[in-house]
């Protein structure tokens, strides 16, 4: 009996309805089938099934038909059953078989596209959807599949990329054949390299607020404006790669460029590089997604973000909770929601979720994960093409697959997700017991270990159900178990509790159904609260007895306790002092060291930079000084590097500039001097006279040293290394020539130091 009251009946000679008293065919291609089975489903469709010519379902006098030429293995159907999640189960002699809906609907060769390996997808403006394969260009509008083909040659190019252009027709990209637009005949050539383009191999293509067209080649990128001027950008003008997988303009009109090798921008004529190693470890950008002041990126690093106005830099990856780490497209949808695509799947994630990790309020990033169970023919997503994956005019998010081209059937995932899932508890384990499900269950003193398993009762997307659990007496907050169906429990106190359990469906909301089971803990008498209470007391009283005895200890002792630690923080601070002291200078000659120059120079220099001062750094090394230690010992070498470094003092508190001295090492003496390189020459120049006139008889006989000193400001070079660096090659220049002088660091200098 039908919904609206009418009798069909199943016969071994078809199927027929009984109206106005009499019997009527139900359709003429069922007159002379033996029929086994009768469904009406809840969308009023009618389910026929036959004894030899499989499954029908007559939808709007529409007759379809499933049999062992399509999906089924037998055609022989005994029963139908439909169950409250609307799927259709089938009983044949060859057993038990489902039709379910699914998220995902995958357009094929069985439909009129002209090859599986679909690589890009333009949804245009016109609301037709352009879809682009590895034997040909299709355009589906209104159900209706066509194929574009070249005009002069009639044949399928391997189609790479799409774009809409401004006056609505189609700017193409192939895998060998170069740029080509639509007609109303067809694909004509439009840019090949015999007119200018590095390659022909075009992987991106973009039409700027300008209506300049830049197309993205395996060579490198090209720049087409509107009145045909070809300007070519590659590496040797400062992109990353040659290689371009991707391109997007932002608000500010700013065009961003996709590489192999990180990305760049380009603007009024300038090109940026921005690098994704260092921080990300990313070198692949797969596809951009623009939005206000932010671009997001597709990487093989996972998800990028870029602040356009600061430039920084952050990203959601596999370690935040991410599925993969290589991201090939970005697409939003109308409910502020990306849908990422991957070589495993496509990824389904709120935008909030997305930023509460940028933001580290959350570790982890809640998702869905489209993967197999889906009706995805093909979980591997293209890549290397854009664009890969798009939001059409009718809602639904198209991507390319290596099995033709699927979309996400937003209303079927709405309906899909909201669709009750009946919870039960299913097993209790407890120390290796079990224990019969009941509402209430009571449990031995001693119990360590509850082990509660549970289920989704869902055949929609069973594999794809998640769980909550929450245990009233311990926990405060639901706990997320995902795709666990079971929990655990270690070491909980005698009580009693209450487990809840419920499941969604992705995408759906918490159900309000939940799965309860109580569990009572019995106390061992030493837990109960009447003995608490007596242990509670007796130890009050002990501890007040304990109190009294250690009050008159603690008095007597009192004062010899006070005057021990003031004696013992005395000597500790004497002996911090000492080790401060010898950590940051140098035992033989008395003056700072190598590490608290280092710590003068990068507090001076950053002062100096910022109130634009001059600021000018010296090294200082004793000629020949291996011939001193050679010739008349190591003992009379460290008195000439003491002289050298009393001399080095004196002059500098004689001094009117502010000068700091350190032992860099060895022979080696450090200078920091606020002032610019000229008159911290003049100073060194008197160093230098001062060292070469000192009368060093009272040492060793015949003993005279000279020193050669380098030295270098912060006009050029604002860094501390690189003034040390800079200094130490004006020292080298020095021993170089001769010695015995004061070199300033000179560029020229350095660079026939190289040759």
């Amino acid at each position: 009996l039908t919904h609206d009251n009418h009798l069909v009946v199943a016969t071994q000679q078809g199927v027929y309805k009984f109206i106005d008293g009499n019997f009527q065919s139900l359709h003429t291609q069922l007159v002379n089938d033996r029929v086994n089975s009768l469904l009406e489903d809840s969308a009023h469709n009618l389910w026929i099934g036959t004894d030899n010519r499989g499954l029908f379902r007559l939808s709007h006098n529409k007759l379809e038909q499933l049999s062992n030429q399509t999906d089924l293995p037998k055609n022989k159907i005994s029963t139908l059953f439909q169950d409250k999640e609307r799927s259709i189960w089938i009983g044949t002699n060859s057993g038990l078989f489902r039709l379910r809906e699914v998220p995902f609907v995958t357009v094929t060769t069985k439909h009129g596209l002209s090859g599986n390996y679909v690589r890009s997808i333009l949804s245009h403006s016109d609301g037709s959807l352009w879809i682009g394969t590895s034997k040909g260009l299709n355009k589906l509008n209104n159900n209706v599949i066509s194929s574009i083909n070249e005009t002069s040659t009639d044949k399928k190019l391997s189609i790479l990329s799409l774009a809409e252009a401004p006056d609505k027709q189609v700017l193409v990209g192939t895998y060998h054949s170069g740029l080509f637009i639509t007609t109303e005949n067809g694909l004509e050539e439009l840019l090949t390299t015999k007119d200018g383009l590095p390659s022909n191999e075009v992987r991106s293509i973009l039409v700027d607020s300008s209506k300049n067209i830049w197309i993205g080649t395996t060579y490198g990128l090209v720049k087409a404006s509107p009145n045909n001027d070809i300007e070519i950008f590659n590496k040797e003008r400062g992109l990353p790669a040659n290689f371009i997988m991707a391109l997007a303009e932002d608000e500010s009109g700013k065009i961003w460029i996709g590489t192999v090798e990180g990305i760049a921008s380009f603007s009024q004529g300038d090109i940026q590089t921005f690098s994704l190693d260092d921080t990300l470890d990313a070198e692949y950008v797969f596809g951009f997604h623009v939005e206000n002041n932010t671009l997001w990126m597709a990487t093989d690093r996972g998800l990028v973000n870029i602040d356009v106005v600061t430039n920084a830099v952050s990203a959601v990856t596999k370690e935040d909770g991410l599925p993969v780490d290589k991201i090939f497209q970005i697409v939003e949808d109308k409910t502020d929601t990306f849908w990422l695509t991957s070589n495993n799947g496509v990824i389904n994630v709120n935008k909030s979720a997305i930023h509460d990790v940028l933001q580290k309020s959350t570790k982890y990033v809640d998702y869905n994960f489209f993967s197999q169970g889906f009706s995805l023919l093909n979980f591997q997503i293209n890549s290397g093409s854009t664009p890969s994956a798009t939001l059409h005019n009718d809602g639904n998010v198209w991507v390319a697959t290596a099995k033709g081209v699927s979309y996400i059937d937003e209303s079927r995932l709405k309906t899909m997700s909201q669709t009750s899932i009946p919870v039960v508890i299913e097993q209790l384990e407890v120390d290796g017991k079990y224990y019969p499900i009941k509402p209430s269950v009571t449990l031995p003193a001693g119990t360590s270990q509850i082990t509660i398993h549970y289920a989704g009762l869902g055949y929609l997307m069973p594999k794809h159900i998640s769980y909550q659990t929450k245990l009233v007496g311990f926990d405060k907050e639901w706990k997320n178990k995902h795709k666990n169906t079971f929990t655990e429990f270690t070491s909980l106190n005698p009580g009693n509790y209450t487990f809840h359990m419920r499941a969604k469906y992705p995408n759906g909301k918490w159900q309000d159904k939940v799965a309860t089971i109580n569990l009572i803990i019995t106390p061992y008498y030493w837990q109960t609260t009447w003995f608490k209470l007596i242990i509670v007391i007796l130890l009050l009283l002990s501890l007040y007895i304990i109190y009294r005895y250690r009050m008159v200890s603690i008095q007597r002792s009192q004062i010899k306790l006070k005057e021990l630690v003031a004696q013992q923080t005395l000597e500790l601070q004497t002996q911090s002092e000492l080790f401060s002291y010898q950590a940051k200078h140098d035992q033989l000659t008395g003056l700072c060291n190598r590490r608290a120059f280092d710590e003068w120079c990068n507090d001076d220099l950053k002062e100096a930079n910022k109130n634009s001062k001059p600021l000018t750094i010296a090294i200082l090394d004793i000629d020949h000084f291996k011939s001193v230690n050679d010739k008349y010992s190591h003992l009379t070498g460290d008195k000439v590097i003491k002289k050298v470094a009393d001399i080095l003092l004196g002059l500098a508190q004689k001094s009117s500039q502010e000068i700091k001295l350190a032992r860099w090492g060895g022979e080696e003496f450090t200078l920091l001097i606020n002032n610019d390189v000229e008159k911290s020459y003049d100073f060194c120049e008197l160093v230098r006279l001062t060292i070469k006139k000192q009368n060093l008889s009272h040492l060793a006989d015949d003993l005279s040293i000279t020193i050669s000193i380098g030295l270098t400001d912060n006009k050029e070079r604002h860094e501390y290394d690189k003034m040390l660096s800079h200094a130490d090659q004006a020292l080298y220049f020095a021993k170089q020539n001769g010695r015995d002088q004061v070199q300033v660091y000179q560029v020229k200098n350095h660079e026939n130091r190289e040759k």
